[in-house]
């Protein structure tokens, strides 16, 4: 794959991985450093997927909840923890966030990776919108009636 243009507002890959790897203590593993946050979920990928990936490129330790059933799912509800009644959830820095792409944004600003002007944060925002959109008919697919 051709590098994009010296002009491109974008960095290529290459820097990505290089940022992301100057962000990470030295000697940091998965399991070494306390959680900074708790993620909790149904059992399988769905929507905590894509913040899953967020935490991971901004170096933050997480705990996975993975709940196995209605009950405690339902139990969540009624602790009030839920603002709008649904999952997943992202407790971190004394915050409970419940929408996804809020999440994604906050983990990303957190971290220092959500542009560094407008143009850019417009750029990164489509992306992530972009993405949330292809899940959505990725995840539908198995769903769908074939005539």
């Amino acid at each position: 794959r051709a590098p994009p243009p010296a002009s491109s507002p974008l960095p290529s890959s290459a820097a990505i991985r290089r940022a992301l790897a100057a962000r990470a203590p030295p000697g940091a593993m998965a399991g070494q450093r306390p959680a900074e946050a708790k993620l909790t979920y149904f059992a399988g990928y769905g929507l905590a997927e894509q913040t899953r990936w967020m935490l991971a490129a901004a170096g933050v330790e997480w705990e996975q909840v993975a709940l196995k059933s209605n009950d405690e799912f339902l139990a969540m509800r009624a602790a009030g923890k839920l603002l709008f009644q649904q999952l997943p959830l992202l407790e971190i820095d004394g915050l409970h966030l419940v929408q996804s792409q809020a999440m994604h944004r906050y983990v990303a600003r957190r971290a220092g990776l959500s542009g560094k002007s407008p143009a850019e944060e417009a750029l990164i925002d489509m992306v992530c919108e972009g993405v949330k959109d292809a899940r959505g008919h990725v995840g539908g697919y198995p769903f769908e009636i074939v005539n």
